[in-house]
């Protein structure tokens, strides 16, 4: 799931290994639009294509010798999964508009909230690709599937983003609150809990986290869902359609940075659709670029 900490994982395997000393490249499938994702992985040379003015060195160029973290590897197009088959099988691969065959050495670490068994059984990924990435299978529980972490987590959490003021405490009843929520952000969500909670408590002067953390959430979903006699079921119905999907699209949007087609292909619907409905609700002011 979103938030798990994928990264942090990957990070941790790469630090822990013989190629710590080498770099460490990050490539999010996700976010880089349609008609990049082949120069950010592969690199291209000048002139190979309209702004290509200059040689630029692609992730498996930069990352040899060391580790390629592949985030979002389910939302990589189709058409690019068989290069990407071919540098895992053969460790060399060219640059975009280039002729010269280079060779890359590097550990790639792949990561996706998606379930790939059947992205591959629903002709969206490619089964050979899958089975050549999915050498040692890590899955990354949800937050509320692990709450025993929590107490450990949020020590550490308050005391990096902590440090540099006066120590603060948390009392066992703020503890068995967040232990008991059921986090559907994950570790993302309750590092933005208590970062907001550690501001709040310093700009009062305290030094004990309170029963301030689950009370301003982000959303008041219960509070969307309030009924109004007067309306009939398809004027009620309407509204919270509309809400829903002013909602979607504002979340979806804000997970790709405002990239469209990024957008698009996670929520696996038409970009020229969701650009529509994005305008329809003033949400990209009418811009139809990513």
């Amino acid at each position: 799931e979103t938030g798990t900490g994928k990264d942090v994982l990957a990070r941790a395997i790469f630090e822990k290994s013989s190629r710590s000393t080498g770099p460490f490249v990050v490539v999010d499938c996700g976010a880089v639009s349609y008609s990049l994702i082949e120069s950010e992985l592969f690199g291209h040379e000048r002139g190979s294509f309209t702004g290509a003015v200059s040689q630029r060195q692609g992730a498996f160029e930069l990352a040899n010798r060391g580790t390629l973290f592949l985030d979002e590897i389910g939302d990589l197009p189709l058409d690019v999964q068989p290069k990407l088959l071919r540098v895992l099988e053969a460790r060399e691969f060219r640059r975009v508009g280039g002729n010269k065959p280079l060779k890359t050495d590097v550990r790639v670490i792949a990561a996706t909230k998606r379930n790939l068994l059947r992205e591959v059984q629903a002709g969206k990924f490619r089964e050979d690709l899958y089975f050549r990435l999915a050498v040692v299978p890590i899955t990354v529980p949800p937050l509320r599937a692990r709450r025993d972490d929590i107490p450990a987590l949020v020590e550490h959490i308050v005391a990096s983003v902590g440090a540099g003021g006066p120590a603060l405490t948390i009392p066992s009843e703020t503890m068995l609150a967040l232990s008991a929520h059921d986090w559907p952000g994950n570790v993302r969500e309750l590092r933005n809990v208590l970062e907001r909670a550690i501001f709040m408590t310093r700009a009062t002067g305290k030094t004990e986290i309170g029963n301030v953390l689950l009370s301003a959430g982000p959303t008041q979903d219960n509070a969307v869902f309030s009924f109004d006699a007067a309306k009939s079921y398809r004027e009620t119905r309407s509204k919270f359609d509309a809400e829903f999907e002013t909602r979607y699209i504002k979340w979806i949007l804000a997970r790709h940075g405002g990239n469209v087609s990024a957008a698009a292909r996670e929520a696996r619907m038409d970009r020229k659709h969701l650009f529509d409905m994005a305008k329809k609700h003033g949400l990209k002011g009418g811009s139809n670029e990513d």
